[in-house]
C-alpha cells in the first residue's frame, strides 16, 4: 500500500510538471508572438502526454485514472477552441 502511494504522488507531480513546462510556452506562442498553430502543436503535445499520464495512473488506481479524466476533457476543449481560431483567422 505504502508503494502505491508513492507512485500516485511521483504520477501526480509528474503530470504538474508536464503542465508547468508546456502550458507556458503555450501562452507565450499564442499572446505574445500571434502563432496559434504553434501553441495548437503544443496543446497536442500536452493532450498526448496526460493521456500517456492518465493511463499510467489508470493502471495504479482507477480512481485516480478517472479523476484525472476531466483534465484531459478540458484539453480537448482547448484543442478545439484554439483549431477554430486557426481556421478562421
Amino acid at each position: 500500500m505504502k508503494s502505491n502511494f508513492k507512485i500516485h504522488i511521483l504520477v501526480f507531480f509528474l503530470s504538474i510538471a508536464v503542465f508547468l513546462l508546456i502550458y507556458p510556452h503555450i501562452l507565450y506562442k499564442y499572446f505574445v508572438f500571434q502563432m496559434p498553430l504553434v501553441a495548437l502543436l503544443n496543446i497536442w503535445l500536452l493532450i498526448y502526454l496526460n493521456i500517456k499520464i492518465n493511463l499510467k495512473m489508470f493502471n495504479i488506481d482507477k480512481l485516480s485514472g478517472l479523476l484525472f479524466i476531466p483534465y484531459v476533457l478540458w484539453l480537448f476543449f482547448a484543442s478545439f477552441l484554439n483549431l477554430f481560431i486557426v481556421l478562421n483567422n
